[in-house]
């Protein structure tokens, strides 16, 4: 599989719930740890 090792991380947030942003950088951060390329995407 040509993809294999990659990570896309989807988030949609807005200003009355910043908490939520922090989830998907600990998650590519684990990704990151374990050899696999992270991408994230936020929406607001």
């Amino acid at each position: 599989m040509a993809d294999e090792g990659k990570v896309t991380i989807f988030v949609t947030s807005g200003p009355e719930t910043p908490q939520r942003c922090a989830t998907p950088f600990y998650m590519a951060n684990i990704a990151a740890a374990m050899d696999n390329e992270a991408e994230m995407i936020f929406q607001i």
